[in-house]
């Protein structure tokens, strides 16, 4: 990821949604134009983030500690942390409301680079692109000169550049022209996904962490907050270390229970609001079919994740489509292939019911 490709996909517009058609509409349609106004609409319902009150705290409260942050003096500033299980949805949250922060902070910037991107004039009148958001996905195994190194190239710097500090390491080399790229570019946010990759438990692992502490307190003085992104942070060296943890502002993020009753009001609403979504493609769903006839088994299927349910969603609209019914019926969602864990849990889960 570098800026300006971070810049492309925050400005891109969704693809205008497909008219919706009748199903004597449908019927005058040769074989290729009814597969791809299928494919169409099953690719508008598969990008609608399925949101949740949750989701909304979670943000708010990345939004406050970003905020708080750059409202403090020097030093070493909150640490943002999103963590929770593979699958859950993690960096598609994160990366929305890093995208409607980034068009909100960028709107009324009307000077723009040859490449399109937004033009700042700092105090001392030089013009600098605008980058307030760094997003780096980390490598698997990544050291402190990879995590600089991921830094740098967003910025669209070399990983070895010139000496900032005569007589400094290579790697301290590389901190100072990280930080000195994040003033020039007055970046707010840092966010780096993945950060469970991150080497902190082996031989290395102590200075690795002490990198994560040193970096948080060079940006902290510029007003910049740190976000990271992780699965099972909790668990890790990460959420261990004293300082680190000290710093945190941790929140988890997981599927959606299904085990008491709330549990079920709040997931029926969610079906229920995708119902009506769907209603202008599938006019003839009728009342209650996701949320009161097939909420269980959905749950079944899906286990909670909201990645999943999407996919489950998306993919039996498709068929619905094809086969002109317009409706949704177990047959159609039983044809949908989930991700792995998805599908094995629900298979034992199935074995046992049967038992």
């Amino acid at each position: 990821m570098y800026a300006l490709q971070w810049h492309q996909q925050c400005e891109s517009s969704s693809s205008p949604a497909p008219q919706p058609l009748s199903a004597s509409q449908l019927s005058t349609l040769t074989p290729d134009e009814h597969h791809t106004y299928a494919l169409a609409v099953r690719a508008l319902v598969q990008g609608r983030t399925i949101w949740t009150p949750h989701l909304d705290l979670v943000t708010d409260n990345l939004t406050s500690a970003e905020r708080w942050n750059r409202q403090r003096g020097c030093g070493a500033k909150t640490i943002a942390a999103l963590s929770g299980e593979n699958g859950v949805g993690k960096s598609t949250i994160v990366r929305q409301w890093a995208r409607e922060k980034y068009l909100e902070w960028t709107a009324t910037l009307t000077p723009r680079s040859r490449e399109g991107l937004p033009v700042i004039t700092s105090s001392d009148n030089n013009d600098a692109n605008f980058v307030p958001i760094v997003w780096v996905n980390l490598y698997s195994a990544a050291q402190i000169r990879d995590l600089n190194a991921q830094l740098l190239n967003f910025f669209g710097l070399p990983e070895d550049g010139n000496k900032v500090v005569k007589d400094a390491s290579p790697i301290r080399n590389q901190t100072y022209r990280v930080t000195r790229a994040c003033q020039r570019h007055h970046t707010r946010l840092v966010i780096i996904d993945d950060i469970h990759l991150l080497k902190a438990s082996e031989k290395q692992g102590r200075q690795v962490l002490d990198h994560v502490k040193h970096l948080n307190t060079e940006l902290g003085d510029l007003g910049i907050t740190m976000v990271l992104v992780g699965a099972n942070l909790e668990h890790g060296e990460l959420y261990a270390d004293p300082q680190i943890s000290a710093r945190l502002d941790a929140q988890n993020l997981g599927p959606m229970p299904f085990r008491t009753k709330r549990e079920v009001i709040q997931w029926q609403e969610i079906l229920a609001d995708k119902e009506e979504e769907l209603r202008d493609y599938l006019p003839n769903i009728h009342f209650g079919i996701l949320h009161m006839d097939q909420g269980k088994y959905l749950w079944a299927r899906t286990q909670g994740y909201l990645g999943d349910l999407t996919t489950l969603i998306a993919g039996a609209t498709y068929q619905a489509i094809l086969d002109q019914s317009l409706t949704l019926s177990k047959e159609h969602f039983e044809t949908v292939r989930l991700s792995s864990r998805a599908e094995t849990y629900f298979v034992k889960t199935d074995d046992k019911d049967k038992r």
